[in-house]
């Protein structure tokens, strides 16, 4: 885990598989503008993302084999 305020690099990818990232974000959970921002359309927006990218993975994955 990383803050964003350390400096940080990793090599270049030289091996046959691609190279896969994900950006956690974390709040406190009292009520305060920026939970205000957030809103639920955004969080689903997100999270379906996610699995969408990660299930088109597996599914690539059983294609392969």
């Amino acid at each position: 885990m990383f803050n964003h305020l350390l400096p940080h690099s990793s090599t270049s990818n030289n091996s046959p598989f691609d190279r896969k990232a994900m950006v956690l974000l974390c709040s406190k959970s009292h009520n305060n503008n920026l939970n205000k921002i957030r809103s639920l359309e955004e969080k689903i927006y997100r999270n379906n993302f996610v699995l969408n990218s990660l299930n088109k993975i597996i599914n690539n994955k059983k294609i392969k084999k």
